[in-house]
């Protein structure tokens, strides 16, 4: 297939896109390099793989690179709420206004797959969300996000995947998501504090993200015009599990801070029995996530370039 990934240099598309070759697809990759080149470095010289520097906002470019292409992965946005909270006007116009430009050159014929977030679900107090449940986003990321996928919603051929909480090793790495940051402080510290040890989360590897889409690929006639949360049945844990689980594998002072000081009040887990029905499984466990990460983290040369936030 000829596939267009927008954003494809970013946390999950430089984890996509050498899966998207490995299958033998022609891949054309769509970024502006805010973070950098190094998300698309794996990809140079292997057949089928083109880049283009622009942005997802230019009329012109995107009706010339969404001709004679079979799926487009839209992943391209302002992603995190520290970033999206800082540059609010920005946020909108990349991934509202983006997302509208590729809806108007999109033909019928056309897989859309919509990167979209749990964040979207705000908070609900614990309870599991499944994506009949109204959404309430608690931040402009979010907002942004759930505008995106009103402009897709009247679509037949577009699929929303809602993920969750990201962590992972990504060749773009980040290092300001829950489980990525609090290892990284771990590792960074020699401690870790955790706000609102109680609240849960449900969690994916950025691997078993770009595994999700590709699925949304080889499931089009299924998944179609519909939207999906994505996670697994058993990737919900509460702060204090996932930093205990940091904590057995990486000895750190461990202490626990009152939840009223914790900007981010999400509480709750995904339910993902609606994409497991049609077969999709992730691969990745929490365990084997922090042991790569704290591999990764102590060959890691740390920069800017790692934190969205």
């Amino acid at each position: 297939m000829r596939i267009l990934v927008t954003g494809g240099a970013g946390f999950i598309g430089s984890m996509l896109v050498p899966e998207l070759l490995t299958e033998g697809h022609e891949v054309t990759v769509l970024d502006n390099l805010t973070w950098g080149m190094h998300g698309l470095s794996v990809n140079f010289g292997k057949p089928g793989f083109d880049f283009v520097k622009g942005d997802v906002r230019d009329d012109n470019l995107i009706s010339g690179l969404l001709e004679k292409k079979d799926v487009v992965v839209h992943l391209a946005a302002l992603v995190g709420h520290g970033l999206c909270e800082r540059s609010k006007k920005q946020a909108t116009d990349v991934n509202v206004n983006g997302s509208r430009k590729i809806d108007n050159y999109l033909s019928d014929d056309q897989l859309l797959i919509y990167a979209s977030t749990g964040s979207v679900y705000g908070q609900v107090n614990g309870s599991s969300c499944t994506e009949k449940i109204a959404p309430n986003p608690p931040s402009h990321y979010a907002i942004t996000k759930l505008e995106g996928e009103k402009i897709f919603s009247k679509r037949k051929n577009a699929v929303t995947l809602r993920f969750a909480t990201a962590f992972g090793f990504s060749f773009r790495m980040r290092l300001d998501l829950l489980v990525n940051q609090f290892v990284y402080e771990a590792i960074k510290h020699k401690a870790l504090v955790v706000y609102g040890k109680n609240t849960l989360r449900s969690v994916i590897h950025v691997q078993d993200i770009a595994r999700s889409i590709m699925f949304a690929v080889h499931n089009k006639e299924s998944m179609q015009g519909q939207t999906f949360n994505v996670s697994s049945s058993e990737s919900t844990f509460t702060k204090e599990q996932i930093a205990q689980r940091i904590k057995k594998q990486f000895d750190c002072d461990l202490q626990f801070a009152e939840s009223n000081l914790d900007l981010d009040k999400r509480d709750y887990h995904l339910s993902t029995q609606k994409i497991e029905a049609l077969g999709y499984r992730t691969s990745v466990s929490l365990d084997q996530g922090i042991m790569e990460l704290i591999y990764a983290i102590n060959k890691l040369k740390v920069d800017k370039t790692c934190f969205n936030a």
